[in-house]
């Protein structure tokens, strides 16, 4: 759920950059600055929610602290964006971008993996889930991080739009292998959320009584 919000809001933010003003265009990257590492944390996670292999949880927990950090920092000026030189040409910082791209680079590769692992652990069905989130994740993590990492590194932001396309590949891949072939138990888990909304319904009523 929070790839797949984060990941919209990374689109939308993309497409609000080129047609918003000017003036409105700084607020608009450093708010995708700042989703695109809340997307990566996602990413990080649901790896780690399919996998069976144990991972140390100080580790996670440390990245994911680290990772709150680098989305308040990437969101102040001043940090990473400098401004805007042309009409859709950021400058930026270049330290703090190999830092933030190496931020990113280390969610992505742990939650590769993590999936790599479990992959080798894992009965036959399991593996063609796995089979096919990785390989919407191949597609999609080249197209995000050429289009939107190292393209704009090198100083060429032509291809900023084409990242969030590849984020969605990888959703589109998680939610066939979660509807299609059953990654999660998704009928029990919506049994378990009728549940709780019904007795909050109930509980709302008879204390409304």
């Amino acid at each position: 759920f929070v790839v797949a919000v984060s990941a919209a809001l990374w689109a939308l933010s993309n497409v609000v950059f080129v047609i918003a003003p000017l003036a409105a265009r700084p607020i608009v990257a450093l708010a995708s600055y700042s989703i695109a590492t809340i997307l990566v944390i996602g990413f990080l996670k649901f790896c780690l929610s399919i996998s069976t292999v144990k991972s140390g949880g100080w580790l996670e927990r440390t990245y994911v602290t680290l990772g709150i950090v680098v989305a308040t920092l990437s969101a102040v000026p001043g940090v990473i964006l400098l401004g805007i030189v042309e009409e859709t040409t950021i400058q930026t910082r270049p330290t703090m971008l190999v830092v933030y791209g190496a931020y990113v680079a280390i969610g992505i590769i742990a939650g590769v993996s993590s999936l790599v692992r479990t992959y080798y652990r894992s009965t036959k069905q399991e593996k063609q889930r796995i089979i096919v989130i990785m390989a919407g994740l191949a597609v999609g993590a080249s197209v995000g991080l050429i289009g939107n990492l190292i393209m704009p590194m090198m100083g060429n932001y032509e291809f900023v739009q084409v990242g969030p396309l590849g984020v969605l590949i990888f959703v589109w891949s998680s939610y066939y292998a979660i509807s299609r072939q059953r990654l999660f138990d998704i009928r029990r888990a919506a049994m378990r959320t009728a549940a709780y909304i019904v007795s909050m319904a109930m509980l709302a009523f008879i204390y409304s009584a």
